[in-house]
Protein backbone atom coordinates (compact mmCIF):
# COMPACT_ATOMS: atom_id res chain seq x y z
CA UNK A 1 0.00 0.00 0.00
CA UNK A 2 2.78 2.29 0.41
CA UNK A 3 4.18 2.29 -2.96
CA UNK A 4 0.98 2.93 -4.05
CA UNK A 5 0.47 6.23 -2.04
CA UNK A 6 4.31 7.09 -2.82
CA UNK A 7 3.44 6.89 -6.67
CA UNK A 8 0.14 9.31 -6.36
CA UNK A 9 2.29 11.70 -4.52
CA UNK A 10 4.54 11.64 -7.41
CA UNK A 11 1.70 11.80 -10.08
CA UNK A 12 0.67 15.10 -7.83
CA UNK A 13 4.26 16.74 -7.64
CA UNK A 14 3.97 19.80 -9.20
CA UNK A 15 7.53 20.54 -10.57
CA UNK A 16 9.60 23.45 -9.82
CA UNK A 17 9.16 26.62 -11.77
CA UNK A 18 5.58 25.74 -13.38
CA UNK A 19 4.09 29.09 -12.21
CA UNK A 20 6.33 30.75 -14.82
CA UNK A 21 4.67 29.25 -17.62
CA UNK A 22 1.82 30.82 -19.13
CA UNK A 23 -1.58 29.28 -18.90
CA UNK A 24 -1.38 27.56 -22.47
CA UNK A 25 2.14 25.90 -21.88
CA UNK A 26 0.47 24.50 -18.14
CA UNK A 27 -2.17 22.88 -19.95
CA UNK A 28 -0.10 21.39 -22.77
CA UNK A 29 2.60 20.35 -20.60
CA UNK A 30 -0.04 18.72 -17.97
CA UNK A 31 -1.07 17.25 -20.96
CA UNK A 32 1.95 15.80 -21.87
CA UNK A 33 2.26 14.53 -18.37
CA UNK A 34 -0.98 12.89 -18.56
CA UNK A 35 0.17 11.24 -21.64
CA UNK A 36 3.12 10.00 -20.76
CA UNK A 37 1.77 8.19 -17.51
CA UNK A 38 -0.32 6.13 -19.91
CA UNK A 39 0.44 2.35 -20.50
CA UNK A 40 1.85 2.97 -23.96
CA UNK A 41 4.66 4.88 -22.70
CA UNK A 42 5.59 2.65 -20.16
CA UNK A 43 8.64 0.43 -21.12
CA UNK A 44 8.43 -2.36 -23.13
CA UNK A 45 10.54 -5.16 -23.77
CA UNK A 46 12.70 -4.67 -26.91
CA UNK A 47 10.62 -1.13 -27.66
CA UNK A 48 11.74 0.89 -24.57
CA UNK A 49 14.16 3.13 -26.53
CA UNK A 50 12.09 4.09 -29.44
CA UNK A 51 9.17 4.52 -26.45
CA UNK A 52 11.52 6.91 -24.91
CA UNK A 53 13.24 8.69 -27.75
CA UNK A 54 9.85 9.46 -28.63
CA UNK A 55 8.77 10.76 -25.25
CA UNK A 56 11.94 13.35 -25.55
CA UNK A 57 11.18 14.12 -29.39
CA UNK A 58 7.72 15.34 -28.38
CA UNK A 59 8.98 17.03 -25.36
CA UNK A 60 11.32 18.99 -27.60
CA UNK A 61 8.41 19.83 -30.25
CA UNK A 62 7.05 20.93 -26.74
CA UNK A 63 9.98 23.14 -25.70
CA UNK A 64 10.52 24.54 -29.26
CA UNK A 65 6.89 25.45 -30.28
CA UNK A 66 7.94 28.57 -30.48
CA UNK A 67 10.92 30.84 -29.74
CA UNK A 68 8.61 32.94 -26.81
CA UNK A 69 9.51 30.88 -23.38
CA UNK A 70 11.82 28.29 -24.87
CA UNK A 71 13.73 28.99 -21.25
CA UNK A 72 10.79 28.51 -19.09
CA UNK A 73 9.56 25.05 -20.44
CA UNK A 74 13.04 23.61 -20.58
CA UNK A 75 13.48 24.59 -17.27
CA UNK A 76 9.95 23.40 -16.17
CA UNK A 77 10.80 20.02 -18.11
CA UNK A 78 14.20 19.90 -16.90
CA UNK A 79 15.76 19.62 -20.17
CA UNK A 80 18.09 21.90 -23.04
CA UNK A 81 19.50 21.41 -26.28
CA UNK A 82 22.90 22.29 -27.02
CA UNK A 83 24.19 21.20 -30.05
CA UNK A 84 25.00 17.02 -29.52
CA UNK A 85 24.59 17.50 -25.49
CA UNK A 86 21.81 17.80 -23.23
CA UNK A 87 21.39 19.08 -19.53
CA UNK A 88 19.06 17.74 -17.64
CA UNK A 89 17.52 17.70 -14.50
CA UNK A 90 16.38 14.23 -13.79
CA UNK A 91 13.88 15.60 -10.99
CA UNK A 92 11.99 17.51 -13.01
CA UNK A 93 11.89 15.19 -16.09
CA UNK A 94 11.13 12.53 -13.48
CA UNK A 95 7.79 14.30 -12.83
CA UNK A 96 6.89 14.85 -16.76
CA UNK A 97 7.83 11.41 -17.75
CA UNK A 98 6.67 9.60 -14.81
CA UNK A 99 9.40 7.26 -14.46
CA UNK A 100 12.46 6.70 -11.62
CA UNK A 101 15.88 8.53 -12.16
CA UNK A 102 17.52 4.96 -12.68
CA UNK A 103 15.36 4.51 -15.46
CA UNK A 104 15.70 7.92 -16.83
CA UNK A 105 19.48 7.58 -16.76
CA UNK A 106 19.10 4.45 -18.21
CA UNK A 107 17.41 5.09 -21.32
CA UNK A 108 19.73 8.07 -21.97
CA UNK A 109 22.52 5.72 -21.52
CA UNK A 110 21.14 3.46 -23.81
CA UNK A 111 19.89 5.67 -26.94
CA UNK A 112 23.60 6.64 -26.66
CA UNK A 113 24.18 9.78 -23.97
CA UNK A 114 26.95 9.21 -22.01
CA UNK A 115 27.19 11.45 -18.74
CA UNK A 116 29.64 13.99 -18.60
CA UNK A 117 31.60 15.15 -15.27
CA UNK A 118 30.82 18.02 -13.40
CA UNK A 119 32.35 21.53 -15.49
CA UNK A 120 32.41 24.83 -15.53
CA UNK A 121 31.14 24.77 -19.72
CA UNK A 122 28.10 23.53 -19.04
CA UNK A 123 27.32 25.33 -15.68
CA UNK A 124 28.15 28.46 -17.03
CA UNK A 125 25.80 27.45 -20.04
CA UNK A 126 22.82 27.07 -17.16
CA UNK A 127 23.87 30.49 -15.63
CA UNK A 128 23.85 32.44 -19.03
CA UNK A 129 20.12 30.93 -19.31
CA UNK A 130 18.90 31.04 -16.00
CA UNK A 131 20.82 34.19 -14.43
CA UNK A 132 19.26 33.56 -11.10
CA UNK A 133 21.02 30.11 -10.52
CA UNK A 134 24.23 31.83 -10.02
CA UNK A 135 24.45 31.57 -6.73
CA UNK A 136 22.24 28.81 -6.23
CA UNK A 137 24.30 25.85 -5.85
CA UNK A 138 21.89 23.47 -4.46
CA UNK A 139 19.35 23.84 -7.88
CA UNK A 140 22.97 23.94 -10.27
CA UNK A 141 24.01 20.42 -8.98
CA UNK A 142 20.42 18.87 -10.29
CA UNK A 143 21.08 19.62 -13.73
CA UNK A 144 23.99 17.06 -15.66
CA UNK A 145 25.49 17.23 -18.94
CA UNK A 146 24.77 14.47 -21.17
CA UNK A 147 26.88 13.97 -24.68
CA UNK A 148 25.57 12.28 -28.13
CA UNK A 149 28.48 9.92 -27.99
CA UNK A 150 29.39 8.55 -31.97
CA UNK A 151 27.72 5.43 -32.28
CA UNK A 152 30.85 3.54 -34.61
CA UNK A 153 33.24 4.86 -31.97
CA UNK A 154 31.08 2.62 -29.22
CA UNK A 155 30.90 0.10 -31.53
CA UNK A 156 34.52 -0.12 -32.11
CA UNK A 157 35.18 -0.31 -28.39
CA UNK A 158 32.47 -3.15 -27.56
CA UNK A 159 33.99 -4.97 -30.60
CA UNK A 160 37.62 -4.71 -29.25
CA UNK A 161 36.05 -5.58 -25.63
CA UNK A 162 35.15 -8.73 -26.99
CA UNK A 163 38.12 -9.62 -28.96
CA UNK A 164 40.33 -8.92 -25.69
CA UNK A 165 37.78 -11.12 -23.92
CA UNK A 166 37.71 -14.15 -26.84
CA UNK A 167 41.75 -13.70 -26.70
CA UNK A 168 42.12 -14.08 -22.81
CA UNK A 169 39.10 -17.08 -23.21
CA UNK A 170 41.30 -18.56 -25.95
CA UNK A 171 44.85 -18.33 -24.26
CA UNK A 172 43.06 -19.76 -21.25
CA UNK A 173 41.96 -23.02 -22.90
CA UNK A 174 45.56 -23.39 -24.34
CA UNK A 175 47.26 -23.40 -21.03
CA UNK A 176 45.21 -25.88 -19.71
Amino acid sequence: MMSLESSNDKQQEEPLFISLLNENDKKKYNELREQFSSPKYKNRRNKSNNVFKNMIHIIKSFIEIDQNDIWKRSLVCGIIWINDMIIINTHQLRLLLNKCKSSINGSFQSIGYEALPSGEEYINHIISLYPFMKNNYSELRQWTARKLVNKEKKNNKNNKLIKNQKSFVNSFQFQN
